[in-house]
């Protein structure tokens, strides 16, 4: 039965290699024959598992998944480690975070426009430092005092669009938008008024 007493680095980016030590890993096992998880919903795909010997398993850190991309929680922390190797699991509850790449994104000014007719609002933000190439794009905007949230529609390195849609009209109300970022990084935009 093999055992897990630490992983390393505690923080790691996309793309990144971190190892899980412990005993009784089973040296050149192909990576199809072990699966490791993080938390209940993110299994590292077999390609970036390499068991290097009975005590080390090497694995390249993936993409945080959308569900768990949210700008009040970045930094996924604690976070379940599984191993399953030849239908045999051990868990390690490890405090591991996912550190964001390049620099952090910036946001300068933000502005929206509300469409009654879908009962959406449509933003769009200006900044800096949205995208990293294979490693960072954003994703999801949520609405902060209204618990609404939207999916960014369009970015680039410079700009994005998103829509979120409303239960009531925002308009002549100021509001501000925090951005989730598929690095696990986080921007929040300054306050703005939407017109009316």
């Amino acid at each position: 039965m093999p055992t897990i007493d630490r992983m390393t680095p505690t923080k790691g980016k996309t793309g990144e290699v971190a190892v899980i030590h412990g005993t009784g890993f089973k040296e050149g096992q192909v990576a199809a024959g072990v699966t490791i998880m993080f938390g209940t919903i993110l299994t590292i795909p077999a390609g970036n598992i390499e068991v290097q010997s009975g005590q080390v398993i090497r694995l390249t850190i993936p993409e945080v998944p959308v569900d768990r991309r949210t700008p009040t929680d970045p930094s996924l922390a604690p976070l379940k480690v599984t191993v399953t190797m030849e239908g045999k699991s051990v868990a390690r509850e490890f405090v591991f975070q996912f550190d964001p790449a390049g620099p952090q994104p910036v946001v300068d000014g933000a502005g929206g426009a509300y469409d009654a007719s879908q009962n959406v609002l449509l933003v769009d933000v200006v900044g800096r430092s949205f995208t990293t190439p294979g490693t960072r794009k954003p994703v999801q905007a949520f609405l902060v005092d209204y618990g609404a949230s939207g999916n960014v529609t369009e970015a680039t390195d410079t700009a994005l669009k998103a829509s979120i849609s409303m239960m009531t009209d925002p308009r002549g109300s100021e509001l501000w938008i925090l951005l989730g970022f598929s690095d696990g990084s986080a921007a929040r935009t300054p306050p703005f008024v939407v017109p009316g």
